[in-house]
């Protein structure tokens, strides 16, 4: 192998790294929010995934460093209104506990959590929250799901990662040709191989395993702004673009090579972007 290859390679080797140190790092980061006021400390790490029509519990750590005692709540958001349920404290523990009552499949719960010490002192969270609803994302969630095929959800991380392993690939084969001019076809045969790839698993498996999830086909751009759904679309029409341009004759091999290593780039960011399902 050349020394332009290597240099390639070596290229590849620290962006994959790079991403994939990314991905773990947002599996293991902290979850937990907390504030304290006036000796009142509040903590709750979001759990969003419940079962459809099953209760969910939501426990929340509150303690006061006065030793006054707590009333512990959480309001949540259903059917356009807010309700209440007052948290039980767990014997031994500073958590409080309660079952918000199930809900629909697909159906998404906001809620904030209140503790109010004898003392008169209150804190919120998130911090944000109230009864008025100005926005989802000033609130906890809980997301009503069904159960995916085993089977779909295994070939769609299956071909999620092959569509990866191939972009990754894409990209060795555009620094490679721009660096000495060669294996341009290797470049268009693994993009047009790993688009076609990502479009089987984001599209007819991944709207399959939505369906059976969360009771719908589709919620990404232009019928919602799910996270998961949108990006996926925005990854396929971005390699779309430059497989249909560049089959035209519209853009010179140079340019294609350039856009394919700025994709990769961006499909790895998106692909950072935390997943709703």
């Amino acid at each position: 192998m050349s020394v332009k290859n290597h240099t390639a390679g070596r290229i590849i080797f620290i962006i994959t790294f790079l991403a994939f140190s990314g991905f773990i790092a947002m599996m293991i980061a902290p979850r937990e929010k907390s504030v304290e006021i006036g000796g009142v400390k509040l903590s709750h790490i979001e759990e969003k995934d419940g079962h459809a029509e099953t209760p969910f519990l939501v426990l929340a750590k509150a303690s006061s460093q006065t030793g006054d005692s707590l009333s512990v709540k959480v309001h949540y958001l259903r059917g356009g209104q807010f309700h209440s349920l007052e948290m039980q404290p767990l014997p031994g523990t500073n958590y409080f506990g309660v079952e918000v009552p199930g809900d629909k499949l697909g159906q998404r719960n906001y809620y904030y959590l209140e503790v109010v010490s004898a003392g008169g002192n209150r804190v919120v969270l998130p911090e944000s929250g109230d009864d008025s609803f100005d926005s989802e994302y000033d609130y906890f969630q809980i997301r009503y799901e069904g159960k995916a095929s085993f089977i779909l959800l295994l070939l769609h991380i299956v071909l999620m990662i092959t569509a990866f392993f191939l972009l990754i690939h894409a990209l060795y084969y555009a620094m490679n040709y721009l660096i000495t001019g060669e294996r341009e076809e290797a470049i268009v045969r693994t993009v047009n191989l790993g688009t076609i790839t990502f479009f089987i698993t984001g599209f007819p498996i991944g709207c399959i395993i939505e369906k059976q999830v969360l009771g719908n086909y589709w919620e990404g751009v232009p019928f919602g702004w799910d996270i998961t759904d949108s990006k996926t679309l925005i990854i396929l029409v971005l390699w779309s673009v430059f497989i249909i341009l560049k089959s035209k004759g519209k853009i010179s091999s140079r340019t294609y090579a350039k856009w394919v290593i700025i994709n990769t780039i961006i499909t790895i960011i998106l692909f950072m972007l935390p997943h709703s399902l």
